[in-house]
C-alpha cells in the first residue's frame, strides 16, 4: 500500500510550485496564496468510503461533506466564500437522493454565508468514471 505522505512528497518534488504560495506543504489544511495584497485560501477535498461518512441519509451525507470541506478553510484562518465540488455517482443514486444530498450541502453553505459556484459530475460505469451529461 502506498504511503500517502511519501507519495505527496514525491509529487511535490516533480511539480512546479508558485512563488505566491504562502504556506509550505503539510503546513495547513488549505493552500494559502498571496492574492491582491491579501490571501486566498483554496481547499480541494475528496471523500470516499474510507472516510466512513454516513450515506444512508443523503442530506446528512451532503451536510457532512460540505462541513468537512469548509472546516479546512476555517482551520487555516479563513472565511469560506465559495464552494465547488465534483461528484461521481453510480446507478444507486436516484434523482431524489441527489436532490436531498444537495439540500444538505445548501444548509452548510447558508450557515457559512458561502455560495455554490459549481463543479463537475461524472457517472461511474463498470468501475470507471465517465463524464455524465
Amino acid at each position: 500500500m502506498l504511503d500517502e505522505r511519501m507519495l505527496i512528497e514525491r509529487l511535490i518534488s516533480l511539480m512546479p510550485r508558485s512563488p505566491r504560495q504562502a504556506n509550505t506543504p503539510f503546513e495547513s489544511d488549505s493552500e494559502i496564496l498571496e492574492f491582491n495584497g491579501g490571501h486566498l485560501l483554496v481547499n480541494v477535498d475528496s471523500f470516499s468510503e474510507e472516510d466512513l461518512l454516513i450515506d444512508k441519509n443523503p442530506e446528512t451525507l451532503g451536510y457532512n461533506i460540505a462541513a468537512a470541506a469548509l472546516s479546512d478553510i476555517y482551520a487555516s484562518g479563513g472565511e469560506p466564500v465559495y464552494y465547488a465540488h465534483s461528484l461521481t455517482i453510480n446507478d444507486l443514486f436516484t434523482e431524489k437522493y441527489i436532490e436531498r444530498f444537495y439540500k444538505g450541502i445548501a444548509k452548510v453553505l447558508k450557515k457559512a454565508d458561502a455560495s455554490f459556484i459549481g463543479g463537475d459530475w461524472a457517472k461511474e460505469r463498470h468501475g470507471s468514471a465517465v463524464p455524465y451529461f
